[in-house]
């Protein structure tokens, strides 16, 4: 409906309002309810189409180009050889000629095992995939029985696995952005917001419309809810096609049917639409007319579900009688379905071979070449020359409001980067306050200049993380045909840019009238004049260096990557800039580069803006020579070595000219002009980069275990099920009988008051999410604890494996007959429903390291293996165990095997009690069957297991001993045994008046009875209950005779522990400690963990020491081999001084992988962490990679510049020592924010302003002498000054310079009426004292580096403390 088509086909642009307008009568209100089909008949009616589009595909294939992973065990070599080596990527098949259709009105199934393709032909089916030269597509796809074109994303609607939504945005922002955009331009609003009414009443999400989505970092809508908002967004533009990538996941099994039966009536609405699910119920494959089933990434079957089982009949497989049709097709096309195999099965022959040669295949060929066209006169849609249904401009004006609706929820941080302006030009303003014309005054604007370029290159840094973030949404809408790159681009650029005019505005402001920049003598307009230019060469500096960070993220395919890359940049430009080295001394080989350093021209001009037409006074203690150089008021002219004799002081710099000519600027006022045009063409060349490498570059990895081996199957292979060995697992290893379980009246409040003004007032909101929930858990029974979206069954499971870190929970929990203690802990394992893993271990190694941190360190090292290889083999992951997990969002192992190695995780543990939170979504029905298996195997062994489902088959369901049933809310409706195929749950509610059809599944039953589902459930045939909306289920639990009965048993147990105590002190739990492992032992088996994590991600360490390589060489070369001479001696603290910037840039990479561990730590602490452990290994991890960069950097830079190599190399060794422990330090400071605060972009900010500070109050920017009092403390606090006063006593007190390169001052000689030459620099030690009022004994460098020492220490603690201390993970 989105589209409108060109002649024949389509609808012309002029004739839409005419027909629009023959139904305008229509109006829907809110809430009134309409089913999904009848709505998208009006709106094809409205647009004047009969039906959908006719689609088809031939001989489809996808080939991408990728590295193979090395199989086998990782050890060091193997990780330093990737580090050093680039594996060469090889083809691999995706998709292996797959051909079928859609046609208006069909409904299609799409199924298979995992990594059979389905996701990959989805993709490519909708335009998704990328097509170059590492990822190519061959085969045809017509559409309406023409060649496809590109625009076909426009028309096509595609749900992915993944939910893509902003988290600031409301439910109903997010459906309306994709409304409007996505609809066509001519649609009114109303219509717009219509569709969007439709949309939020269909789903069943209406009363959390005004809800933020949420994220990880913000409370939201719950899971089920997102999901359905990710529908959603596709459904209110109305697509001509649709296709859903496992729509139903994380959704009860009500709300599921409710979301495909809508579908259902679309498609006979005259719209094709094809979903793939994981483990659809016989309900839910009875809605579907077609299906295609996947082999291997063959296509095995595509035909009507009608005849499917008897195609599969003829190809050797049976389908027994009651059995799941979709359970029996997975089965046999993974592999696992032997026990179907009839007579008529040919050995050797696979499913996809059978199908090429099956009349069902004919059928299609047949369909696709003579009957896949519209019927003459009837109108359908086909893509056209619009290529989006949206103008650019609407589509800025669009994304301009969404921004600015972003930024309004994300106020908070707006304020922030205002705050910080403030305060960095309230600093800045107060230690350069109103500078004297004078030498010290006219050196310190060069310095002020400087500072502020330093302090905008280290704030940019901060914007990585939120571009890296944005990009991912990005891609996906894009894809989704939202809106052109150009109009996200520029819509992004317009709102960020009056951000920085007022951030500048005041900074600059503050900075320039604080600070007196302007030239007393001139007039009132020529200051304003001087005010505007460094405010605008302020502004566009700021806005380069950003843009600049937003082209390294969009460039680059990871944070880790572009952390390190855009410091490295940054640092680069910061020493061409001409301050640290003058322009004259840079060598010829560095001009080209000089050239192109946009901070030189910032230096340029500011320090042209602020000196230029300065007349430049003398205080006495400035002229030279100094007072103490001679006597003037005495001279032997029979001395000839007395050639200061009757000499005049003078001042040795008089305008401001003069010092620009110092460092090589240009003196002309013009060229501040001329230098901020150049800025603004890096600026705009920077976002033309920018915006090309959004437009063309997309990072891509292929997810999950989908890459085929060389035999052509897949590497997440299922090897075959036997229950009997697994159930004699336990046993062999003498696991324990496990413990019993009991919660009563367990009640959970959280604070959900927002907005600063109620958190200083400390008003709380308290909203209750579980009401007086009680139950009991035996050893050796299986609860399923099942419940609607919002039921409160994962806040119930947090609160019992006391993993809430928020709220308050009152009521009892109880293990054994006692009150839970301390070393509760180590009887608990909780599967998640966030898979959380380091990506960089194997499967094997993840596993191994739970099994050695959760076993007593009695436990043999031959009966840990064992365990480990049993649980392999149990969730039949052998063929994966040494994979690398891998990172969800680019690539690794799939959805199932992840979820398969959360259970095996905590399996290898060997738990005495075990909770399981959904573990069966994202698993297809095999793989959930082989799940459950093993929860029931567990709980066979005498080990009581709680455990959360949202969509069980009956098979599944009566796996179950008991069922605690909540309802939305919280509270309690139902607790007691399932009974033989859940008889007994169904009795208890048939004995109130509610039936369950002995052919449905009773878990549908009760979940419809707690109110899952979407929308009205009463009288629907299709699913058969029959439940009326005014049944009261809280009145029937209450009154119920097993309400009271099990809360009379269960106060009774709480009263007799009460009277319980401890035995000897012996905890009821068998345990003495919180963890089975010594502190020792912790820390080896982390370190060891931490080392592999740290050094198999081969970019982030190739960059981080390509970095300190790159640098030492630049620096190397520019420095290269210094003179003893005036300007040796400057360059030489210049050096010293940048080498410790640098150091401090290089520290932010290590930020963004601390980050990502945390979430990690956080699964793992409260199970059988210590923090000290965590620290020592994450820390002592970082340590080899800094001190490996630092003594490369340092032999490049110290031998190819020439510094000091008297005294046998000593002080070579001292350089080495000294600015190691300066580069950890600096590294250790990154690490303390990021451990403190609760994003890498928050991190980013923190360190890279206090990072600026610091080096300003080094000493080198501004002298110690020349900083007012009241900042001193801040010279001594800044740990830069340390290592920078001990590396230049090193290299510069001892040393002693000339004046040969014409440093020398003249002045006239009244005695011989001829110039003699002051030499203003001779001895390091003076220089150093008198310049930079430094120290110059030599024991002041063990005193500086004492002093680095401790804070080295203090910043390790800080480390630790917030680590232990500080949680942000807030559940």
């Amino acid at each position: 409906m989105s589209d409108l088509k060109e002649s024949g086909y389509s609808i012309q642009d002029d004739d839409y309002q005419a027909i629009t307008s023959d139904y305008d009568d229509f109006h829907y209100v809110p809430g009134s309810g309409i089913q999904l089909g009848d709505y998208y008949k009006i709106e094809l009616a409205r647009t004047g189409l009969d039906e959908g589009l006719f689609l088809s595909w031939s001989k489809l294939s996808y080939i991408v180009m990728a590295a193979d992973e090395v199989d086998g065990p990782k050890t060091m070599r193997s990780n330093l050889k990737n580090i050093c080596k680039r594996s060469r990527p090889k083809p691999h098949h995706l998709l292996n000629e797959v051909s079928g259709f859609l046609k208006p009105g069909m409904l299609v199934l799409l199924l298979g095992p995992p990594g059979a393709g389905k996701t990959t032909l989805l993709e490519v089916l909708a335009g998704r995939k990328a097509v170059s030269r590492t990822q190519m597509l061959s085969g045809e796809i017509k559409v309406n029985g023409k060649p496809w074109t590109p625009d076909f994303n426009r028309v096509c609607g595609y749900v992915a696995q993944d939910d893509y939504h902003i988290p600031q945005l409301t439910v109903e922002e997010t459906l309306l952005f994709s409304s409007r955009l996505r609809s066509h331009e001519t649609l009114s609003e109303e219509r717009k917001r219509e569709r969007v009414d439709v949309v939020l009443d269909v789903l069943g999400i209406r009363h959390v419309k005004d809800t933020c989505v949420g994220g990880e970092l913000l409370r939201g809508v719950s899971g089920g809810e997102r999901k359905r908002v990710s529908i959603g967004v596709e459904l209110v533009t109305m697509p001509s096609v649709l296709f859903m990538d496992e729509p139903t996941s994380g959704l009860d099994s009500s709300a599921a049917y409710d979301v495909v039966k809508a579908l259902r009536l679309v498609a006979d609405a005259g719209i094709p639409v094809m979903v793939s699910l994981l483990q659809p119920s016989q309900e839910l494959y009875n809605l579907f007319d077609h299906i295609l089933v996947l082999e291997n990434r063959r296509c095995a079957y595509f035909g009507p579900t009608a005849t499917c089982l008897e195609h599969f009949e003829q190809a050797g497989y049976t389908c027994p009688k009651n059995k799941n049709t979709a359970e029996f097709l997975l089965e046999i096309c993974s592999g696992t379905g032997n026990q179907y195999a009839n007579e008529m099965q040919a050995p050797g022959q696979s499913l996809a071979d059978y199908y090429q040669h099956s009349p069902a295949y004919e059928s299609v060929s047949r369909t696709m070449w003579f009957d896949f066209n519209p019927e003459e006169g009837m109108q359908s849609i086909l893509p056209s020359k619009r290529v989006y249904n949206s103008s650019v401009l609407y589509q800025m004006k669009v994304n301009f409001g969404r921004g600015t609706t972003i930024l309004w929820r994300n106020r908070r941080a707006v304020v922030v980067r205002m705050f910080r302006a403030f305060i960095m030009g309230l600093l800045i303003g107060s230690l350069f306050w109103q500078l004297d014309n004078n030498q010290l005054g006219a050196n310190n604007r060069v310095s002020l200049v400087f500072f502020c370029i330093t302090f905008t290159a280290m704030g940019a840094v901060a914007s990585l993380p939120a571009v890296v973030e944005e990009r991912r949404i990005f891609y996906h809408q894009r894809g989704s045909h939202f809106y052109r790159t150009i109009a996200q681009f520029l819509s992004s650029l317009v709102l960020d840019i009056p951000l920085s005019v007022l951030e500048g505005l005041i900074f600059g402001s503050m900075t320039f009238w604080m600070c007196g920049l302007w030239i007393k003598d001139d007039s009132v307009g020529r200051w304003f004049l001087q005010y505007f230019m460094f405010f605008s060469i302020l502004l566009v500096t700021n806005l380069v260096a950003k843009q600049f960070c937003r082209l390294c993220a969009a460039a680059t395919p990871t944070l880790g990557f572009a952390s390190s890359l855009a410091p490295a940049c940054l640092s680069i430009w910061l020493v061409l800039a001409g301050f640290l080295i003058p322009r004259q001394t840079i060598p010829f080989y560095w001009a080209p580069v000089n050239i192109f350093d946009p901070f030189r021209y910032t230096f340029e001009s500011l320090t042209l803006n602020s000196l230029s037409g300065l007349d430049i006074d003398c205080d006495p203690d400035e002229l030279v020579p100094p007072a103490n150089k001679f006597n003037i008021s005495f001279c032997d002219p029979w001395d000839h070595n007395e050639t200061l004799c009757y000499v005049n002081q003078v001042c040795g710099t008089a305008n401001g000219e003069q010092i620009l000519e110092q460092f090589g600027l240009n003196t002309e006022p013009g060229y501040i002009v001329i230098d901020l045009g150049i800025l603004l063409l890096f600026y705009m060349s920077f976002c033309i980069l920018t915006f090309l490498s959004l437009d063309n570059i997309m990072w891509f990895t292929v997810k999950g275990s989908s890459l085929a081996n060389d035999d052509g199957k897949e590497t997440a292979v299922e090897v075959e099920w036997d229950v009997e060995k697994t159930s004699q697992l336990d046993v062999d290893n003498d696991l324990s009988a496990g413990s019993s379980l009991a919660f009563y009246r367990l009640n959970y409040t959280v604070d959900v008051a927002s907005g600063i003004i109620k958190k200083i007032k400390r008003v709380k909101e308290w909203k209750q999410l579980l009401f007086d929930v009680f139950g009991y858990v035996p050893s050796g029974r299986m609860i399923a604890l099942m419940g609607a979206t919002g039921a409160g069954k994962t806040t119930l499971l947090d609160v019992l494996a006391r993993r809430k870190t928020g709220g308050v929970m009152t009521g009892h929990i109880l293990v054994n007959g006692n009150f839970i203690d301390k070393f509760y802990n180590r009887l608990v394992g909780y599967v998640e429903q966030t898979n959380v893993f380091l990506p960089t271990l194997t499967v094997r190694e993840t596993i191994q390291y739970s099994a050695d941190m959760r076993l007593p360190e009695s436990t043999p090292d031959y009966e840990r293996v064992q365990l480990v290889d049993d649980t392999i083999s149990r969730l039949a992951m052998e063929p994966v165990q040494h994979k690398m997990v891998g990172d969800p969002e680019t690539g690794g192992l799939s959805m199932e095997l992840r979820k398969k190695l959360s259970i095996a995780v905590e399996l290898a543990s060997g738990p005495e009690i075990f909770f399981l939170d959904e573990p069966t979504t994202g698993l297809d029905s095999q793989a959930a069957k082989r799940v459950m298996e093993t929860a029931r195997v567990v709980a066979n062994t005498g080990v009581p297991v709680i455990c959360t489902i949202h969509q069980p088959s009956a098979d599944l369901f009566y796996l179950f001993d008991w069922l605690l049933l909540l309802r939305p809310g919280g509270h309690t409706i139902y607790f007691g045994p399932l009974g033989e195929k859940g008889k007994t749950v169904i009795s208890f509610f048939e004995r109130h008046g509610l039936y369950c059809d002995p052919a449905k599944n009773p878990a549908d039953f009760v979940l419809e009875c707690s109110g899952a589902g979407i929308g009205k459930r009463e009288d629907d045939p299709e699913v058969g209950f029959n439940i009326p909306d005014d049944f009261d289920n809280d009145a029937v639990w209450l009154n119920s005779p097993e309400h009271d009965t099990i809360d009379q048993k269960l106060g009774q147990v709480v009263e007799e522990a009460a009277t319980k105590g401890t035995f000897d002190g012996v905890s009821a739990t068998g345990h003495t400690s919180e963890y089975a492992v010594s502190l020792g032992g912790q820390i080896r088996l982390s370190m060891r963990r931490a080392f592999m994590n740290k050094y198999r991600q081969p970019q982030v360490v190739r960059a981080y020491l390509g970095s300190y390589l790159f640098m030492g060489i630049i620096l190397g070369t520019l420095y290269w081999q210094m003179p003893l001479d005036q300007t040796g001696a400057r360059n030489r603290v210049s050096l010293m001084y940048f080498c410790i910037a640098f150091s401090s840039l290089g520290a932010i990479s290590s930020i963004p992988g601390l980050v990502l561990q945390r979430a990690v730590y956080y699964r793992e602490r409260p199970a059988f962490l210590r923090p000290l452990a965590y620290f020592v290994a994450m820390v002592s991890a970082e340590v080899p990679l800094v001190l490996v960069s630092v003594t490369v950097f340092s032999v490049i830079v110290y031998f190819a510049t020439g510094l000091n190599l008297d005294l046998y190399g000593v002080h070579f060794l001292i350089f080495l020592a000294v600015y190691a422990l300066s580069a950890l330090t600096c590294t250790f400071y990154a690490m303390m924010v990021a451990s403190a605060v609760a994003t890498t972009e928050v991190a980013n900010t923190i360190v890279g302003v206090t990072s600026s500070i610091f080096s300003l109050f080094a000493g080198f920017m501004i002298p110690k002498e020349s900083i007012p009092p009241y900042w001193r403390w801040l010279h001594y606090l800044s740990y830069f000054k340390y290592p920078l006063e001990a590396l230049s006593i090193n290299e510069i007190a001892s040393q002693n310079f000339t004046c040969a390169d014409g440093g020398k001052v003249p002045i006239y000689n009244n005695y011989t009426g001829a110039y003699n030459y002051y030499c203003p620099i001779t001895d390091g030690a003076n220089f150093l004292s008198g310049y930079f009022t430094m120290n110059t004994q030599p024991y002041w460098i063990a005193i500086d580096t004492s002093v680095l020492i401790f804070y080295l220490c203090f910043f390790t603690v800080c480390i630790y403390v917030g680590i232990k201390f500080i949680n942000h993970l807030k559940r």
